[in-house]
């Protein structure tokens, strides 16, 4: 092997995140399914005549070649592969789409390190980005992937089975524990004194979301107490790993008015 041919590499590629550098150059934060999370320069792409500008928009799945550098990888041609165009809307549902999908990519860029493949979370990814674009309920979308995501990174949290004592759950009230990682059952709740109530519905919800694909769950018709008690949990399992608050939620909250 010749080692041009060692140097270049084709992947396909999900842009994350961009940020400009200099006066035409952006750098980019891609997740791959072979090689995980990578830095890559896109030199002279902000330029208008760029023909590679419209193959590397955020949310975009293209096929790219890179040169291998000591800092960044060189993006050195990009094929869109997938545009997801239902994430470029202007109107209030798209902005919502477009909110959710930064909190996917934000999200998957501070739980994971550069260079560590993950198949799964790279099909999770892609198919997430597509139900966004295809305008799967946005909120189910999010929780999905939270709850997928958790798991492929190590941190499922028990839904089936008590974290205090093992047993079964029961279709009565439990409680949520951050700190066990799970639902304890009510004999059990006093081992977190900081768990919190979690409905017979909350946890059904839970158990749909870890087995069902979202755009399954979008059928089903529940309130907005139910989807705000989710999306409470997860958060926190998430905020505990992370040890931060994400910026793309409070940006989400902004363009909603709230």
């Amino acid at each position: 092997m010749s080692r041009l041919a060692e140097r270049i590499y084709r992947t396909e590629a999900v842009v994350l995140r961009h940020r400009p550098y200099g006066e035409a150059d952006l750098i980019l934060t891609l997740y791959t399914p072979h090689y995980g999370k990578l830095s890559a320069m896109a030199k002279g792409v902000r330029r208008p005549a760029s023909k590679r500008r419209g193959h590397l928009e955020l949310f975009t799945r293209a096929k790219v070649m890179l040169a291998r550098g000591r800092t960044f990888e060189q993006v050195t041609d990009a094929q869109t592969l997938d545009a997801n165009r239902g994430l470029r809307g202007e109107d209030l549902d798209g902005q919502e789409q477009v909110g959710i999908a930064y909190y996917l990519a934000e999200l998957l860029d501070k739980t994971t390190e550069e260079g560590q493949e993950n198949r799964a979370i790279w099909d999770l990814l892609t198919s997430s980005l597509r139900a966004l674009s295809d305008g799967i309920n946005p909120a189910i979308v999010a929780r999905h992937y939270e709850l997928r995501l958790l798991g492929y990174l190590g941190y499922q949290p028990g839904l089936f089975d008590c974290a205090g004592c093992g047993e079964p759950l029961q279709p009565v009230t439990n409680a949520y524990s951050v700190e066990l990682g799970g639902v304890l059952c009510p004999e059990c709740r006093s081992q977190d004194p900081a768990a919190e109530p979690l409905s017979v519905n909350a946890l059904k919800l839970l158990r749909l979301l870890a087995r069902e694909r979202p755009e399954t769950v979008a059928r089903l018709r529940f309130g907005p107490a139910l989807a705000t008690e989710v999306e409470g949990v997860l958060r926190q399992s998430i905020r505990r790993i992370i040890e931060r608050d994400l910026e793309s939620p409070a940006v989400l909250r902004s363009l909603r008015g709230e």
